[in-house]
């Protein structure tokens, strides 16, 4: 013993920090294994980090995006602050090329290894297929809190007024069904209605709902007997579901089936959230060139779609539209596509009329809301007239601007109870028509914006994240910067982008399963929550909202007053997935 500590006392003391590695411990072959580990899915941090050790754990300043922590040089000991969300990686990196204190050898063997340039797909991509079968068998059978890491969080309605971030339940995968990761979601007046009042007619939100029916997004996991489609297929949903088995849904006009269930329609959810179980056979695969913003609009579209079939639009048709909004706009557009020879608009804001001009009216007019509305739209002589406002006046004028024998279609949606001019009705005999929502018209939007006839780039003004759904709603309200359509993007982050728990699955609802984690391993040496959140329900083939823990939304005048932002290109408002995306 005494040898020993004498042996122990002859070496050389340290002279720099403890937190200072040692050059053996970091060897080449030290910095090969951490990059190979990457490279094959083995390890949840990328390679920068072996030559760093954490200071702290994270911490919030200012919202979630402005979670970080530090990260010391083993070397040097310089600090780093490594944001959750933006940028985490790169300062290392610089750092790591610039440090004349870390040894070149593993320098070189950093600078020349491919995983410098990779990013690690999250989630279980690369694991073994048997493991990933267990792991997406559990999401099918089994309501679960989050998915590949993620958290399901989604824009809840609790209330008039009463708008909340909740995290809510990924349901279980019926047959027939498929997860969505939601990317692009647009907000309809429907959605601004039911946050204002709390009710449309009869339709009242008397228990927390999800808002939302305009979406897309990517495929995640598919459910029991679906055919078509392909994990990482990118879709455009249609939110309305009928029941197949009504006379209606029968003959085709399934918009009209009385058990229909539609998305954001009390009391069935909708799909502002960053994951949602839909059925197959109302997801439509999009082509590479249409954005997930624009296919948030098949949504809208359809109604246009519906309306010009509705009033029989054809080639050489003279149209009249009362109302140019987004609805109201879109029936323009599907109008020109079908062959209108001309086409004309009223509303009473000049803006918006300026917008329909761009997008090829051929005559705007600008309405007055006091006097006569037969005074400036008699002489028309439309073959067709759309109302897509819902008022009174409106109404009235495309009766008036109707020809002998025309017809008048009935879009927008106003005060229940309205008076009209029947004896100009029936003297001339004016066909008024309705229209309630739409059907088979999505594949009709995908082939019209695929082909080019209409373009929707133009109709979304503002886009905003899902943390920012009030400010979005504030937007849409009081149509801040000219707003026309406001998209709210749904894409879902990892909780944990960097510690072990980001890749794990959590225990399905009221079954914990306690060994789950021996059979999802992922060689991550990951384990399981083994404790639930309380008062979680169960949940039906839509994500019901639970008294889980909530964000309150505060709103940001000065956020909501703010110039227009640019509107992204696709290949900025489309980054990759965790799982990556199916382009066809």
């Amino acid at each position: 013993m005494t040898q020993h500590m004498s042996q122990q006392m002859s070496q050389p003391m340290p002279t720099g920090p403890q937190d200072v590695a040692p050059e053996d411990e970091l060897d080449p072959n030290l910095v090969k294994l951490a990059c190979q580990n990457r490279i094959r899915n083995r390890s949840k941090r990328s390679p920068e980090w072996i030559f760093f050790a954490d200071a702290g754990m994270w911490q919030t300043v200012n919202g979630e995006e402005s979670k970080f922590r530090i990260a010391n040089c083993r070397y040097c000991l310089k600090a780093d602050i490594q944001t959750r969300i933006r940028g985490k990686i790169e300062t290392m990196k610089n750092h790591i090329l610039e440090c004349d204190k870390i040894p070149a050898s593993q320098k070189a063997v950093y600078e020349r290894h491919p995983a410098r340039f990779r990013k690690r797909q999250p989630g279980t991509a690369n694991v073994d297929p048997s493991k990933r079968l267990k792991y997406d068998g559990l999401l099918k059978a089994n309501a679960h809190l989050n998915v590949d890491g993620i958290e399901n969080k989604a824009v809840v309605l609790h209330g008039a007024g009463d708008l909340r971030i909740d995290k809510v339940p990924i349901p279980a995968i019926p047959e027939g069904h498929v997860l969505v990761a939601m990317r692009s979601v647009g907000i309809c007046g429907s959605d601004v209605h039911y946050w204002t009042d709390g009710r449309i007619g009869d339709f009242v939100i008397d228990k927390p709902m999800i808002l939302g029916h305009e979406g897309s997004g990517v495929v995640r996991l598919i459910g029991e007997n679906v055919t078509g489609l392909e994990e990482g297929d990118r879709v455009a949903i249609e939110p309305g579901v009928p029941c197949s088995a009504c006379s209606h849904c029968r003959h085709g006009r399934y918009n009209l089936c009385p058990h229909v269930k539609f998305a954001a329609t009390p009391p069935i959810n909708g799909s502002l959230a960053h994951f949602i179980v839909h059925p197959a056979h109302f997801l439509y695969k999009l082509p590479p060139m249409i954005s997930f913003d624009q296919a948030a609009l098949f949504e809208p579209l359809s109604v246009g779609i519906h309306a010009c079939r509705r009033g029989n639009v054809s080639l050489g048709s003279t149209v009249f539209i009362t109302g140019a909004g987004p609805v109201g706009l879109m029936c323009m557009l599907v109008a020109k596509a079908s062959g209108a020879a001309r086409i004309l608009i009223q509303d009473i804001d000049a803006d918006r009329l300026q917008v329909a001009k761009e997008l090829g009216a051929d005559r705007v007019i600008l309405a007055h809301t006091e006097g006569d509305p037969k005074v400036s739209v008699e002489a028309i002589a439309a073959d067709v007239c759309i109302d897509a406002s819902g008022v009174e006046s409106a109404i009235k004028a495309c009766i008036y601007g109707a020809k002998r024998g025309g017809v008048v279609v009935l879009v927008g949606m106003g005060h229940p109870d309205i008076s009209l001019p029947v004896l100009e009705i029936s003297m001339r005999e004016v066909d008024i028509r309705g229209v309630f929502r739409y059907c088979n018209t999505y594949p009709a939007a995908l082939e019209l914006v695929s082909s080019g006839k209409v373009n929707l780039k133009r109709l979304v003004t503002h886009r905003f994240k899902m943390m920012d759904a009030l400010d979005a709603f504030e937007t849409a309200r009081n149509r801040v910067g000219k707003a026309i359509k406001v998209i709210i993007d749904c894409t879902p982050h990892p909780i944990q982008p960097i510690t072990s728990q980001a890749n794990t699955l959590a225990p399905p609802i009221n079954n914990p399963l306690p060994n789950i984690a021996n059979t999802i391993q992922t060689g991550l040496n990951t384990s399981l929550p083994t404790s639930l959140p309380t008062q979680v329900a169960s949940v039906a083939s839509v994500a019901s909202v639970t008294a889980v823990p909530t964000v309150p939304l505060t709103m940001s005048t000065a956020a909501a007053a703010a110039a227009v932002p640019p509107v992204p290109t696709p290949q900025q408002q489309n980054p990759p997935m965790p799982w990556g995306d199916r382009e066809s």
